[in-house]
């Protein structure tokens, strides 16, 4: 098993440029196509019920479809955070993630996925070099070319009382490795 990384403050920048870049692009799209679409950040616990978090934003949805109430917040809404999460395969594995839950109506007429998925690709092709994209068992992966790392992975959903999620996972571990490797990532600055 491979040590966890020690990033440092040049990474980190660029890790928080990566993040900006992939909210205002994916916000910028999804307004585009209904402007009623609002994004909430959240932080959620690292630990849940003893157990190291693998996953961010789906709690929070899960709080949200038991029914406390979000006071302005109605949907289309999109529900995002970055921290670390952890696996647990033969050791925990941990890495740093940039999750979005989208949530809509399930009456919407509008296809969101297709756009996204487009947009997601171009802008991880912008910052991390050229990509491959897969579809498997209802989750849409992208991977770097070059090294076929996991960059991200999409997954639409049914919600019960909602209507319908488009789950965004990012690694962005990965990601920053794949930016600096193709040279598309030199300063923070070069992503606007």
């Amino acid at each position: 098993m491979e040590p966890t990384p020690v990033y440092w403050e040049h990474e980190l920048e660029n890790r928080d440029s990566l993040i900006d870049y992939f909210t205002r692009n994916l916000r910028l799209e999804l307004t585009k196509m209904n402007s009623a679409f609002r994004f909430v950040r959240i932080e959620s616990p690292i630990l849940v019920d003893d157990t190291l978090r693998s996953d961010m934003t789906a709690p929070a949805c899960t709080t949200l479809l038991n029914g406390i109430p979000l006071g302005k917040y109605r949907l289309p809404l999109v529900i995002w955070q970055h921290g670390k999460v952890f696996f647990h395969w033969d050791n925990y594995v941990e890495f740093y993630s940039l999750q979005y839950n989208i949530i809509f109506s399930k009456t919407t007429g509008m296809a969101y996925l297709p756009t996204i998925m487009q947009n997601i690709s171009t802008m991880i092709g912008k910052q991390c070099g050229p990509t491959i994209s897969t579809s498997e068992n209802g989750i849409e992966t992208i991977s770097s070319a070059s090294s076929e790392k996991l960059l991200v992975s999409i997954q639409e959903r049914e919600i019960e009382v909602l209507g319908k999620s488009i789950e965004i996972k990012f690694d962005m571990d990965n990601c920053i490795v794949q930016a600096w490797a193709n040279d598309h990532l030199t300063d923070a600055s070069t992503l606007w």
